[in-house]
This record gives structure tokens, sequence and C-alpha cells, in this order.
């Protein structure tokens, strides 16, 4: 799920930033669970997030939500991006009490996703914090557009 942390923006940004991911895993859970997935999106479309959707059909700015939910596959990878922690709450509140068995990614920062998780009690210790250092290399070969290289957190709970 490290993929969520390349995302360029200012470090206030960044901060006020959740992303969820929801995916089956291969071979242990993955079958019939496009069912899990698409409810994951309807839940987050209660409340307001800025993107969703699924990894290989596309979001909310390419794609109606309903085209979307349809082209979701026990394979797919589903997220929702929330820019207040209200809204990330209450989300992760009735994700929770869905509870459809299947692993959930949530980036953002490292202190406050600890904190919503331990209100919600959710384990609030992750096994895996995960670092985006920036990005390295020859810069002058990216689209012209100011990258970030504040760090972002990736917290996983299994």
């Amino acid at each position: 799920m490290t993929h969520t942390l390349h995302r360029s923006d200012s470090k206030a940004d960044l901060l006020s930033e959740y992303v969820f991911l929801m995916m089956s895993a291969k071979g242990i859970n993955d079958t019939g669970s496009a069912e899990a997935l698409r409810e994951f999106l309807r839940i987050a479309s209660r409340f307001a997030p800025v993107n969703m959707g699924d990894m290989r059909s596309g979001s909310i700015y390419n794609r109606y939500p309903e085209e979307i939910a349809v082209s979701v596959s026990d394979t797919s990878i589903v997220h929702a991006v929330f820019v207040d922690s209200e809204s990330a709450i209450a989300f992760l509140t009735e994700l929770k009490a869905a509870d459809l068995g299947l692993s959930v990614t949530v980036t953002g920062d490292l202190g406050e996703i600890q904190d919503i998780c331990g209100s919600l009690e959710l384990p609030h210790a992750p096994h895996t914090v995960a670092f985006s250092l920036g990005i390295w290399g020859k810069r002058e070969l990216l689209p012209p557009r100011p990258y970030s290289t504040s760090a972002a957190f990736a917290v996983t709970h299994s």
C-alpha cells in the first residue's frame, strides 16, 4: 500500500488527508470479496470523500460512482480520500461496524491515525509504518509542477 505515500502537495495539505484502501488477499479471502469492496465504496460515499474509486477502473474524477461500483471485482483495490478528521472518523466508525473482513490501510499523519484508531478501539500500535523520502533522481524529467518532498506515513493494521 505504499503507493499512497507518493502524493504531492504541501506538508500542511498532506497532513490533513486520510487515504483509505481496502483489498482482499489473493488465495485467502478474494473469492466473493467484490461485494465487500462495493460496500466500502457505498459507506465512503456517505461521508463526502474528495476522491474514491477502484484502482483499475478509475475514480470519481473520471467515472460516475455507479460505474465504478459495477466494475469492482474480487481482485479490485478500492480507495477513499477524506480531507477532514471528522469525515475520516465517521467513515472508519461505520467501516468497523460493517466488519467486511478485508484488509484496510490508512495513510495520514502517524500520530493522528494512532489517536483515531485508539479512540475507536482499533489496534493503534501499527505492524507496518512506511515513510516516503520524496523524489530522488532526475527530477528534471518529471512533468513541470511543484513536488513535495515532505514525509508521509502509511499505517497498516490487520
